[in-house]
C-alpha cells in the first residue's frame, strides 16, 4: 500500500539542519502504516482543536474603550435644517460623468 514514491530529489551538502529534520520526520512517515499514521493524525488534530477551545476559556475578552457620541443639535438650530437640506434620498445612485453629461444635452434640446 506505501509503494508510491516521491522522485528523489538531489543531495546537497550544504543542507540546513531543519532541512534534514524535515526529510527525517517525512522518512519516518512514510514507514508507517497507515492505521498508525491515521491515529497519530487524528491525535494531533485533536489537541489541537482542543488547545482553540480552552483559549476562549483561559483568556480574558478584551475591553471595549470608545468616545461617547454627540447627540444632534435641537431641531430649532439652523445646523439640523442644514443637514435636511443636503440630505439625499436613500435610493439615490451616483452616476458616472458621461451620463450627467448625456441627461445635460437632452435637456438642452427639448423644445420649450
Amino acid at each position: 500500500m506505501n509503494n508510491f514514491k516521491l522522485p528523489e530529489t538531489p543531495h546537497f551538502p550544504n543542507i540546513s539542519r531543519y532541512t534534514r529534520w524535515l526529510n527525517e520526520m517525512e522518512e519516518k512517515e512514510r514507514m508507517m502504516s497507515p492505521e498508525k499514521r491515521l491515529h497519530k493524525w487524528v491525535i494531533l488534530i485533536s489537541v489541537l482543536f482542543l488547545l482553540f477551545v480552552a483559549s476562549f476559556f483561559l483568556f480574558p475578552a478584551p475591553k471595549i474603550s470608545h468616545q461617547s457620541v454627540n447627540p444632534l443639535p435641537e431641531p430649532g438650530l439652523q445646523g439640523v435644517d442644514s443637514l435636511k437640506k443636503e440630505r439625499s434620498l436613500t435610493f439615490d445612485m451616483p452616476v458616472d460623468s458621461f451620463e450627467q453629461y448625456l441627461k445635460k444635452e437632452i435637456h438642452e434640446k427639448l423644445p420649450e
